[in-house]
């Protein structure tokens, strides 16, 4: 499973790629901040998704409880629909560098020879297409927070920001999942108040690099190993293996590593 989404995933944001490639337009500055932006979004959105899922076959949902994979592959489905909105929204975005405008306002394509007007008032189309990215870059961070949500579990997310032996809450990470919740909700807002394709590039990027910044503080501040559960043992990689192997299992279980025959080394 953690092969073929991942598979998957990247065929997704190929046809982002495609979506900002298969649009002739006249080059200019604006256009080029626009696509190189777009580009180095799709990029580390393919970073962001690998490194928000498990590499592990026991780190996954649908190892760790039925239900929980259940969820997983119903959040797959809509996070899967918003890459492919997302890389639709693309190529409106660069589609708007292939119109021209006349003292009318009236908005004529260049591309393919032009000629034909524009069934939008250019106002309205580029609201459209800004709602229509912040909405699908928006879905993508919160498919994937639930996601992260099924691997590790609701009881072992709150145990992240609170420690289960001496009570004490763990500010830093709170605030962490603050500023996640706060850049999701401006990401999603966003086209209220800005509508230009390279202002919204722009902001895509910065906000991506972002979320980047704020996974990366996450390890350090919302760590996932379960210490108090060790107890007095050291942490190490192989620490969730010292664990109790039935707990949290249901029990069609396939084990990931082969085992060698009894009496062999």
């Amino acid at each position: 499973m953690i092969h073929r989404t991942g598979e998957w995933n990247m065929l997704m944001l190929g046809e982002s790629i495609l979506s900002l490639l298969i649009v002739d337009v006249e080059e200019n500055d604006t256009y080029f901040v626009t696509f190189y932006a777009a580009l180095l979004t799709v990029i580390l959105l393919q970073y962001l998704h690998f490194r928000s899922q498990p590499h592990h076959a026991n780190d996954h949902a649908m190892r760790r409880h039925k239900d929980a994979g259940v969820g997983f592959i119903i959040i797959h489905q809509i996070y899967s629909a918003a890459l492919i909105a997302i890389g639709a929204a693309f190529t409106l975005m660069v589609l708007e560098f292939t119109y021209s405008y006349g003292e009318d306002g009236g908005g004529h394509r260049l591309l393919a020879g032009g000629g034909g007007a524009s069934m939008l008032d250019p106002g309205d189309r580029r609201r459209r297409t800004a709602i229509l990215f912040t909405t699908s870059l928006a879905s993508i961070w919160l498919c994937l927070d639930c996601m992260t949500i099924f691997h590790v579990g609701l009881k072992n997310s709150h145990d992240r920001c609170q420690c289960s032996v001496t009570k004490k809450i763990n500010t830093k990470g709170i605030l962490l999942i603050l500023c996640r919740v706060g850049l999701l909700l401006f990401m999603a807002t966003l086209s209220q108040y800005e509508t230009d394709p390279q202002d919204l590039a722009t902001w895509g990027l910065l906000g991506v690099v972002l979320q980047l910044a704020l996974r990366k503080l996450g390890t350090m501040y919302l760590s996932a190993d379960r210490v108090h559960a060790l107890q007095n043992d050291d942490v190490h990689n192989g620490a969730r293996d010292r664990l109790d192997p039935e707990e949290n299992k249901w029990p069609n279980v396939t084990h990931g590593q082969a085992h060698p025959p009894a009496g062999k080394d």
